[in-house]
C-alpha cells in the first residue's frame, strides 16, 4: 500500500482440471494444469476507483469436452494441447454525484481488455469436429478476442435512475486452424464452422422507478440499434447474437 489511495497487487495461482473417470480410464486423458500469474494497480479515492492488471497464464493439457455437441454429432473430450494467454486489463468508475457532494448518483464506467491467447505448439486433436482440430503453433485461440471494451453513464435519484451501457468485442476464429472463410482446409468444401465470428457494438439502455423502499418497476432495452452479428459459427453453423428486445419487470427486496 503506497497510501490510502493507492495499492499495488501481485498473485500466482495454480490450477487443475481433471477428465471424468471413463475419459481417463478409456482414452487416457491427462489432467489439465495451468499456472497464472497478475500483477497490477489499484486506486480507490472519493467518487473513483481505477485498476490495471497484467496476466500471463500458461495452460497445459487443456481439457476439451464434447467440442461439437447436438445435431447428431458426437463430439469427443480430449487434451487439445497447450495455450497460453496474456494480456492486460483496465477499468475505472467515476461518479460526479459522489465527488461533488450532489444530491443523486453521477456514475461513468469504462472497462478495456486485450487478450493474446495462442496455441503453444501444434494442437494434439485427433476429432475432425473439434475446434482444435488443424491448430498449428502460435494459432489463436477460438472464441477469444482480442480487444473487448465497455462504457456507460447513468443518473440514479431517490426515486427513479436511467443508465446506458455499450459493449464492443472484436472478431475471432472459430476453430484453431485460422481459416478466415467458411471453407474446410482439409477437405477444401464449404462448412459453415469455419470462419470467424462478427466484431460487434451493442447498446443497452435500462431504467428503474422505485414505487416502494422494497417495490421497484424496472425496464430493460437490450441492442437498441438491432445490430445484427454473427455470435458463434457451432454447433452446427452460424448463430446470431441477441437482437433487439425489450423486458419489463417488477423488483422486490426484502
Amino acid at each position: 500500500r503506497f497510501s490510502d489511495e493507492l495499492s499495488a497487487f501481485a498473485g500466482v495461482h495454480r490450477g487443475f482440471s481433471v477428465p471424468g473417470p471413463r475419459a481417463n480410464a478409456k482414452d487416457g486423458l491427462s489432467e489439465e494444469t495451468s499456472l497464472g500469474s497478475e500483477v497490477g494497480l489499484r486506486y480507490r479515492g472519493k467518487g473513483m476507483r481505477a485498476e490495471t492488471v497484467f496476466f500471463y497464464t500458461d495452460f497445459d493439457d487443456l481439457l476439451v469436452a464434447d467440442n461439437v455437441a447436438g445435431g447428431g454429432v458426437e463430439g469427443v473430450t480430449e487434451n487439445a494441447g497447450d495455450i497460453i494467454s496474456s494480456g492486460v486489463e483496465f477499468s475505472a468508475a467515476y461518479d460526479l454525484g459522489i465527488a461533488n457532494n450532489w444530491g443523486f448518483l453521477n456514475p461513468y464506467h469504462i472497462a478495456f481488455t486485450y487478450t493474446n491467447a495462442t496455441l503453444d505448439g501444434d494442437a494434439n486433436s485427433l476429432d475432425p469436429e473439434s475446434i482444435f482440430a488443424g491448430g498449428r503453433d502460435g494459432a489463436k485461440v477460438p472464441y477469444i478476442p482480442q480487444i473487448q471494451f465497455s462504457v456507460g453513464t447513468g443518473i440514479e435519484f431517490a426515486r427513479w435512475g436511467v443508465s446506458v451501457d455499450a459493449t464492443y468485442a472484436d472478431e475471432t476464429f472459430t476453430t484453431a486452424s485460422n481459416t478466415p472463410d467458411s471453407i474446410d482446409p482439409n477437405t477444401g468444401k464449404p462448412n459453415a464452422n469455419f470462419g470467424k465470428t462478427d466484431a460487434y457494438f451493442v447498446i443497452d439502455v435500462s431504467g428503474k422507478y422505485n414505487i416502494t423502499d422494497g417495490i421497484s418497476a424496472v425496464i430493460n432495452l437490450h441492442n437498441i440499434t438491432d445490430e445484427a452479428y454473427i455470435v458463434s459459427r457451432h454447433p452446427i453453423g452460424p448463430r446470431p447474437g441477441k437482437p433487439f428486445s425489450a423486458s419489463l419487470g417488477i423488483e422486490t427486496r426484502f
